[in-house]
């Protein structure tokens, strides 16, 4: 091969030399990137980036009283003002509570606090919300402790109302129905029932429960 045509060859093999060595110089030497600005501020700077808001008005508003209904599967009823819609017999017990100890309880005032209280101080249970503000409580296993939780919800100017829970409100109104038609002796077709195990009643209650419901 002759000098001449060596000639492009070299020029093209410096030049690419060049080329790549400048590449190296500026790869070996990263970009320096301006540094941030700090963020942190002294108490004179902090201080004016504060300022003062109005203050959060707060109202006021009473308990609202209460609209003296209660509520069962068989109606609506103001128990100081018209009749209670009681089930009809074998499933209404005026004294259904000597057997449960279930006590409907009516407030003047929808205050749950005051059912909190009544609760902590007889022993009581708090078992369900009856609409509109009326709870049904269960009283003490001891029959003095009941009978003073009775006499102090008598006497205190908070309730408006106390009562029984007959055992007709504790069942849907179609399960009413088909029982009182399966006493009359008439033919009733099969039901799918749903029970509900009051709140208080733990592990130890259920073999007496499922006792009570195979009698």
């Amino acid at each position: 091969m002759s000098k001449a045509s060596l000639s492009p060859l070299l020029v093209l093999l410096l030049l690419t030399t060049s080329w790549a060595a400048a590449f190296s110089t500026v790869d070996a030497q990263p970009a320096r990137l301006p540094q941030e600005e700090s963020v942190d501020w002294t108490a004179s700077e902090a201080a004016e980036h504060w300022f003062a808001t109005e203050p959060v008005r707060m109202l006021e508003t009473g308990i609202t009283p209460s609209s003296g209904i209660v509520s069962t599967v068989l109606g609506e009823f103001d128990p100081l003002t018209e009749e209670v819609p009681e089930p009809p017999q074998p499933f209404r017990d005026s004294l259904d509570v000597e057997a449960t100890r279930l006590l409907i309880v009516q407030l003047v005032e929808h205050d749950h606090a005051t059912i909190e209280e009544l609760c902590a101080q007889h022993g009581m249970s708090d078992l369900d919300h009856i609409p509109d503000s009326a709870y049904l409580l269960r009283l003490p296993d001891d029959a003095g402790a009941a009978a003073a939780a009775v006499e102090a919800i008598d006497d205190d100017p908070r309730i408006r109302w106390w009562g029984v829970q007959h055992p007709g409100w504790r069942l849907q109104p179609a399960l009413l129905e088909a029982s009182i038609a399966a006493l009359a002796g008439q033919p009733v077709p099969p039901l799918d029932v749903d029970l509900t195990i009051a709140s208080d009643v733990g592990e130890a209650g259920v073999p007496a429960l499922i006792a009570d419901l195979e009698l």
